[in-house]
């Protein structure tokens, strides 16, 4: 939607309003459908499908409709609390305006060319004292010394109020997502290919390994049951917590050690075919890394001289997609589009590294082939109301690229002079936190990288590299 409307604008001449031109889309009422829809979407049908997903599963299917329906009123009810009485009390938009004044003068002047930039205002008789100290540039905003200053306050749309609350919840989880994944995709991507098995182990190596798996796993199981005895009869205490902290860590590290070793065991019936898949798929992933990390350091070079220095050093990105537009008009918005969907890439490998984490907790986690429907639709959620905040971003990050979109315009204009919504957007409070989880997620991939425990599960590191496959 974005590069389309960047599109829009650009097939029409800057000094020609859109409603002008013959093949131009009228993208504000395209922007209201899509924030209505991606609404009604998070907070009425993937809630309704995540209710019914967590019920109780013996239920017949029509009392699981039926509870998920009742509790999706209650949330309905709460988000109508939510949303709008805030609008019926705040919800307007306050602009603060310099007043012109200019006085009238006779036609007989106009044929003369005696006019002045700025005609001295008509007073009453007796009312002239005064009149030689208003500036000759009354009338010009931006030489002129005084011109007074007014608010002034319109009653917001509906559903540019609507966007802008789900912009402030996407940007909450935008901020920790986007800047764990601008740090951790990169990194991921590199790591799966230095530590990719460089041969098929034997079949009795696998056997051995697959033994092992099932020890532990008996193991786990059996601690696991004596945890819910320990439940049942003593609570949950502070000891019986930390004992349920490490059992999760260590299924956690059981599921990896699965993984590691199916991919250097490969599966199924062609097994020389899956392995070349998975040979070149690493390298994929390799050239990725590399293109993602010279990719989100630009993002970050751009954010600090653009967003956060006041006022901007460079243009930046905004210069180099013009440039690329003068060449062929096709490259820039393209280069605009990678661009902003590498953001929304960041934030999906933020929201599959972290979860919804709550303190050191997280919940809803997902692993490949290894997530519950219920899981999956609450970070499908997560998502979609992050890449809310990633279209604000964008169409901030690059006003100069998107200038006189619909999209610029409501974000950078309507929604910035909310009441209540100033605070956050006037002083760049989400993009600092984004800067600061990106701090954060690099020092704990250095800290893992150089504090790994040089034995695993008794073996040497080196013997257990050779076991994988990885040497």
């Amino acid at each position: 939607m974005f590069p389309l409307d960047v599109g829009n604008r650009r097939s029409c001449h800057e000094s020609i309003e859109l409603s002008a031109c013959d093949f131009s889309m009228p993208m504000k009422e395209l922007w209201f459908f899509m924030t209505i829809f991606l609404a009604i979407l998070c907070f009425v049908f993937i809630p309704t499908a995540l209710f019914y997903y967590e019920g109780d599963s013996e239920a017949p299917v029509r009392s699981r409709i039926i509870s998920a329906l009742c509790y999706e009123g209650a949330v309905i009810i709460i988000l109508v609390l939510i949303v709008v009485v805030p609008y019926g009390v705040v919800g307007y938009s306050k602009y603060e305006i310099t007043a012109l004044a200019s006085g009238v003068t006779s036609f007989s002047s106009l044929s003369s060319g005696t006019v002045q930039d700025c005609i001295i205002p008509l007073v009453r008789p007796g009312q002239a004292q005064g009149l030689e100290s208003i500036d000759n540039k009354a009338c010009d905003a931006i030489l002129g010394t005084n011109n007074p200053t007014a608010t002034w306050k319109v009653r917001a749309s509906f559903p540019m109020y609507l966007l802008a609350i789900v912009s402030v919840i996407g940007w909450c989880l935008f901020s920790m997502f986007g800047g764990v994944g601008l740090i951790s995709m990169p990194w991921d991507w590199i790591t799966s290919w230095v530590r990719r098995p460089k041969k098929v182990i034997t079949k009795s190596e696998y056997i051995k390994q697959c033994q092992g798996i099932g020890r532990e796993a008996k193991r786990l199981q059996d601690e696991s049951k004596r945890l819910k005895t320990h439940e049942r009869s003593h609570g949950r205490s502070r000891k019986w917590r930390g004992e349920v902290k490490e059992l999760s860590k260590a299924l956690i590290e059981l599921e990896d050690k699965e993984y590691e070793l199916l991919q250097a065991y490969p599966q199924g019936e062609d097994r020389q075919a899956v392995w070349t898949m998975g040979v070149v798929f690493r390298f994929v992933k390799l050239v990725g890394g590399i293109l993602g990390s010279l990719w989100s350091l630009m993002w970050f070079i751009h954010i600090i001289i653009y967003l956060l220095i006041k006022p901007p050093l460079h243009p930046f990105l905004n210069d180099f997609f013009n440039d690329l537009d003068k060449a062929f008009s096709l490259l820039g918005t393209l280069a605009f589009c990678l661009t902003c969907m590498y953001l929304v890439m960041c934030s999906i490998h933020g929201t599959l590294k972290l979860g919804l984490c709550i303190g050191f907790m997280r919940i809803h986690p997902m692993r490949p082939h290894a997530t519950f429907m219920g899981s999956f639709l609450f970070n499908a959620a997560l998502i979609l109301l992050s890449t809310v905040a990633i279209l604000q971003f964008c169409a901030r990050a690059f006003a100069i690229y998107a200038e006189g979109t619909e999209i610029h315009t409501l974000f950078q204009t309507d929604i910035v002079n909310l009441v209540g919504f100033q605070v956050l957007y006037g002083k760049d409070v989400f993009p600092i936190i984004m800067l600061v989880m990106a701090g954060l997620a690099l020092v704990w991939h250095l800290w893992k990288l150089w504090s790994y425990d040089p034995k695993k599960n008794g073996k040497s590191r080196e013997q257990y590299e050779i076991e994988m496959g990885r040497v």
